[in-house]
């Protein structure tokens, strides 16, 4: 679960701006659904990936159980998206959705449950291909999305899956800021280094973020029933 706070939202939302991580998502995700589709996404966070999905959607449904999160959409004030404050899984949907999109959210029974629920035309599962960690200590990370992946083909339930790697680096304005960054994110169960810090920083030329952690994501688009 993320922890949704003032400096949690302000790094994602520089990195969001820096690497157009969720526009190109967005364009991607784009291909597969009909015009002006109206749209379920649980998990929405403060919002960065619904803001490049709501370019071009109908109407989305939002969804996220932290208030934090969902105030910092709901004051973005876009007309096509209902913000909803509650357990994504817990909640039960009166209408139907052309896509369910799932990025860096929810597990495998959950997000098979929402294909198989005839909820939605198509779910629409978005998450790392590889057990690497960018910013842990450790560099490792949940195999959510590759479980998915897993359980999918044991059970003979057909998808289509697309593979990206995309930057997804951070800028931050300081050596301290990098400091704070790289210990909420990490796994360890300590503080990085100074040197630990210094070695992943690269300078950027940008008058407000001066440094940033560099870091790719190898990201997987998987699409799950509807029609081809």
């Amino acid at each position: 679960m993320y922890l949704w706070n003032d400096e949690t939202i302000a790094w994602l939302d520089a990195a969001a701006r820096y690497t157009k991580f969720y526009k190109i998502l967005a364009r991607r995700v784009r291909e597969v659904l009909p015009v002006s589709p109206v749209l379920l996404e649980p998990g929405c966070g403060p919002g960065f990936f619904t803001r490049e999905l709501a370019e071009f959607a109908g109407h989305i449904t939002a969804v996220d159980n932290d208030e934090r999160a969902a105030a910092e959409l709901r004051h973005l004030g876009l007309k096509n998206v209902t913000v909803i404050c509650a357990d994504a899984f817990g909640l039960r949907y009166d209408r139907c959705y052309d896509a369910a999109v799932y990025c860096y959210y929810g597990g495998e029974n959950e997000i098979i449950d929402a294909a198989l629920g005839g909820k939605c035309g198509k779910v629409i599962a978005i998450g790392s291909v590889t057990d690497k960690h960018n910013f842990s200590l450790e560099g490792i990370r949940k195999r959510c999305f590759i479980s998915l992946l897993d359980s999918l083909d044991r059970r003979g339930i057909k998808y289509s899956l697309e593979k990206l790697d995309l930057d997804f680096s951070q800028p931050v304005r300081s050596f301290d800021e990098a400091v704070r960054f790289l210990t909420h994110y990490s796994r360890a169960e300590r503080a990085p280094e100074k040197e630990e810090v210094e070695k992943r920083l690269k300078p950027l030329n940008d008058d407000h973020y001066p440094l940033c952690i560099p870091a790719h994501r190898n990201v997987g688009i998987a699409v799950i029933g509807g029609k081809d």
